[in-house]
């Protein structure tokens, strides 16, 4: 039988008895593209968003100690008008100040005492976790930093230190 014959008996199907159809090949290769697609972007999410937990909290924790220098630098005209309270982890500097509890670094309202209610948390717990906030004294500077934890590793502690902006 020859090819024509082969080809006329089975119809409009157009196919030979080995081999797929040019539409069958084309299927198989668009849905072998989109599953692969979907796995890449999944694995690439995944990663992404493993690596940017410990990453983004590190950058977030000098975010906010940035902030809190520059604050610190220009909202204070007199050098001395700052006092921190180890206790409750609390720093008053001129009519502002920032505190550490319940894991954010926490903004305070007008007037209000350290261990006063109704400050404002300025981060996400989500991402960084505030442990404490410290000014630490050295031999001849002084500095001011945030101990902090990762969302993903929340028993591991790291501090970000900046000096006292002001001398």
């Amino acid at each position: 039988m020859s090819d024509r014959a082969a080809i006329s008996c089975h119809g409009s199907l157009l196919k030979h008895a080995q081999g797929f159809t040019l539409t069958e090949l084309m299927l198989s290769v668009a849905l072998i593209s989109v599953v692969s697609v979907a796995m890449v972007s999944w694995t690439v999410n995944y990663v992404a968003t493993n690596h940017q937990g410990t990453t983004s909290a590190e950058d977030l924790a000098y975010y906010w100690l940035h902030w809190l220098w520059g604050d610190i630098q220009n909202s204070m005209t007199n050098i001395d008008s700052w006092q921190f309270e180890q206790q409750y982890q609390c720093l008053l500097y001129g009519s502002f100040g920032v505190r550490v509890k319940n894991n954010a670094l926490q903004w305070r309202p007008a007037e209000s005492e350290c261990d006063s209610r109704g400050w404002q948390a300025l981060n996400d717990t989500h991402n960084v976790r505030f442990k404490t906030l410290s000014v630490k004294p050295m031999a001849e500077l002084t500095s001011i930093c945030l101990e902090y934890a990762s969302r993903e590793q929340p028993r591991k502690r790291e501090e970000v230190c900046m000096p006292w902006p002001l001398h």
